[in-house]
């Protein structure tokens, strides 16, 4: 979005001195003079042209209807070298909101084309800030010239209104964000070719895997195990070792295909999938125990998510509670939901947090989890290919949030996520 050339607003009266002053014609002056006139002080004046001057980005300031108050020097230049005035006291006065959502088709500065949001969203959303409704809005959009391919990010700041506390003015910002965007699409172009390359091979890799399987066991078809056990064992470590692969490469493919999956959003109970998991995850342990694991939940815990996205979340984390239980005490559960401070956050939200009384980890490993093929406890023989948690992350990311975890050797581990 850049600046924008809706008619200017006609004021028949303006009360001040530098008006009936027939010397006026510098363009800062006669700015000063239409924003003092629209009921900006002098003083307020200086400083607020000073600091949006400071800024690299095309900066204007709103009045409470929506009116131009203040332009810095980047958004006269801008507009100078795309088609509009350089001069900053030919936008004091324009209404923004109307030109939005009435461009002039003849100036391309005037054109909105938003990638996320369309006029009409994004003129509403300035209006809500403006009456206290909302701090901030941000969108990206494109904003090509003739020349290049640009995209800009618009954002939008609540500025306090002198005593009226449900008025505000509107800090603007048009930033250019040509080359990170570019770079974003280029590393999101390069992520999409290797999934699909790693999709590719994980398939590929079935057919000749299922070839040395059945090879193996048509040899040992000729094998007298009574008399031959050592070529016997061989081929047995030759067939487990390609059921290993292939369940590998099965695994990868799995999280390939959810972590490109359109996400379809609808609303959960994680409490309710929680415990449906928890009786499939459980099984096992519980007849080699002759223990039933526990599971604690206080409360139910709605959310909008992905249903099957979210349900290899809770599998692998109430799964990885059961496989890395404690072998001298029952294994123990709880899931809650939580308002905590995440890390690097400045203000609680809310958490979703599964704690365990298994072996946990110590905590120089907590940063390491959530990589791709890391495995804790390995000389253990814990079956596994270090993938699930690496998976969870980024479901989790997909959903806008992030996970991290805690833990201690002996005592078990806790982990926290936050959904978006």
């Amino acid at each position: 979005m850049q600046p924008f050339s809706s008619p200017l607003i006609k004021y028949q009266r303006i009360h001040s001195p530098e008006q009936v002053h027939s010397g006026v014609t510098d363009d800062i002056s006669q700015a000063r003079v239409l924003a003092i006139a629209l009921g900006m002080t002098e003083s307020v004046w200086h400083i607020q042209q000073s600091m949006i001057d400071a800024f690299d980005a095309n900066i204007t300031v709103l009045d409470k209807f929506g009116r131009i108050l203040l332009v810095n020097h980047h958004w006269c230049q801008f507009s100078g070298a795309n088609g509009g005035s350089p001069n900053a006291a030919a936008w004091i006065g324009k209404n923004y909101l109307d030109s939005i959502c009435a461009p002039e088709p003849t100036n391309p500065q005037a054109r909105v084309v938003a990638a996320e949001y369309d006029a009409a969203d994004i003129r509403h959303a300035i209006e809500q800030i403006i009456h206290g409704q909302r701090e901030h809005f941000a969108c990206t959009y494109p904003c090509h010239s003739l020349h290049e391919r640009r995209w800009f990010e618009l954002r939008a700041h609540r500025l306090p209104h002198g005593q009226e506390q449900d008025v505000s003015c509107v800090l603007i910002q048009h930033i250019n964000i040509t080359q990170s965007y570019v770079n974003l699409c280029e590393l999101q172009a390069a992520n999409d070719e290797l999934q699909a390359l790693t999709y590719s091979l994980a398939h590929d890799l079935r057919t000749p895997l299922r070839a040395i399987h059945g090879y193996a066991s048509m040899v040992g078809e000729h094998i007298n195990p009574a008399t031959q056990t050592e070529p016997q064992r061989l081929l047995r470590k030759i067939k487990d070792a390609a059921e290993e692969v292939a369940s590998m490469l099965e695994y990868v493919m799995q999280a390939v295909r959810m972590v490109t999956a359109e996400l379809h959003i609808e609303p959960i109970d994680l409490a309710e999938k929680a415990k449906v998991i928890w009786q499939q995850v459980c099984g096992a342990y519980a007849v080699e125990r002759q223990i039933q694991p526990a599971l604690r939940i206080r409360h139910a815990m709605p959310v909008l998510g992905d249903r099957i996205l979210l349900h290899s979340v809770l599998m692998n984390l109430l799964s990885n509670a059961v496989k890395y239980a404690h072998p001298d005490r029952a294994c123990e559960v709880s899931f809650s939901a939580e308002l905590l401070v995440p890390p690097g956050g400045l203000r609680p939200i809310l958490t979703y947090v599964l704690t365990d009384n298994g072996i946990g980890f110590e905590t120089r490993d907590a940063e390491h989890l959530f990589r791709p093929f890391y495995r804790l406890h390995m000389g253990r023989g814990i079956a596994g290919f270090g993938l699930g948690l690496a998976l969870t992350k980024r479901v989790i990311e997909r959903h806008g949030g992030m996970i991290w975890a805690t833990g201690s050797p002996g005592k078990g581990a806790t982990f926290y996520f936050t959904l978006g």
